[in-house]
């Protein structure tokens, strides 16, 4: 992948994250403390950001830092969905103890190892 590509990548997902959450270019400018006109870059991929800017827009759009860099919006991947899925199992979270969201956490992280292999073989 080339820095443009990355960037490319970076700022489409900021933008549909931005507007799945309804917020105007404006809204986030203000808040990461950025003008809009160098939001309105970072989405079309002709800037990049600091890794402190990255950090703090992840912070206000309440995503995962990996989502934001990895995840192409390209690849057809359904955001709102992906983001509904992650409330549900917080949501459910808070109905188990400690202990059983180790094993939780131990069991999907051995199932991921599995897919991944089998996708390697």
């Amino acid at each position: 992948m080339t820095k443009e590509d990355f960037r490319r990548v970076v700022g489409q997902n900021i933008k549909a994250e931005r507007t799945a959450r309804g917020m105007s270019i404006d809204e986030l400018a203000e808040l990461v403390s950025l003008s809009s006109g160098f939001i309105g870059l970072i989405e079309r991929g002709e800037r990049g950001l600091t890794l402190y800017n990255i950090w703090r827009i992840c912070l206000i759009l309440d995503l995962n830092i990996n989502d934001l860099l990895f995840t192409s919006q390209a690849k057809g991947l359904n955001r709102n969905t992906l983001n509904q899925k992650r409330k549900k199992i917080h949501a459910l979270s808070s109905m188990f103890g400690e202990t059983e969201l180790d094993f939780i956490i131990s069991f999907l992280k051995e199932l991921k190892k599995i897919t991944v292999n089998s996708k390697q073989a």
